[in-house]
Parts: structure tokens; sequence; C-alpha cells
């Protein structure tokens, strides 16, 4: 009976580091496209989630969650305090305009 409950234990753990691994690569693919739609580049980042989808596809699913979550750790350090005005002027048309105008009165101002 002994011998089952090992199977059965470490079958789960090869299961629930297989959909972890899962997880962790979706949340980063959804990450690194925000990040580029803001404008962000995130090259370390994707390295490293490449590197983890191929561990994943050879079945090693420990050494896959190792490698993902490097992977998010290179990417907070990417993204961390990154802001793009071309993004924001974009998406935020209201507050950019209170900006120019006051941009405007400003140089004005001075001459």
């Amino acid at each position: 009976f002994s011998l089952v409950k090992e199977n059965y234990e470490a079958i789960k753990k090869v299961y629930d580091n297989a959909f972890e691994s899962l997880r962790l690569i979706k949340e980063l693919y959804l990450g690194i496209k925000d990040a580029e739609k803001r404008g962000i580049s995130v090259l370390e980042t994707k390295k490293l989630l490449f590197i983890g989808e191929a561990i994943f596809k050879r079945g090693d699913y420990e050494s896959s969650i190792k490698r993902l979550k490097e992977a998010q750790l290179t990417y907070a350090l990417e993204t961390k305090g990154e802001f793009n005005l071309l993004y924001f002027v974009k998406n935020n048309p209201l507050e950019s305009s209170g900006l120019y105008s006051g941009l405007f009165l400003l140089v004005f101002q001075v001459f």
C-alpha cells in the first residue's frame, strides 16, 4: 500500500508542476503582450520564457517552473517604472490636452 501512496504523491507532484508551469506561461505571455502594447521592451523576459517553454515541452516541469519564475522576476525588473509618453498621450487624450495647453501657456509667458 505504501508503494501506491508513493506513486500517487510522485504523480501528483508532476501534475501540479505541469499545471503551475502552464499558468506561468500564460501569465507571462499576457504580461509581455501588455508591455509591448505600452512600448516597453521585454527582450530578456522573452528569452527566459522561451527557455522555460522548451524545458516544459521536454517534460521537466520542476525546472520549467524555476525558469519561468526567473522570467517573472525579469519581467518585473524590465517593466518597473517604465513610462512611454506616446502611449500615455494616445490612450489619455483629455489629460494630454490639459498638459499641452499648460505647456503652451508656459511657453508664451516666457516669451
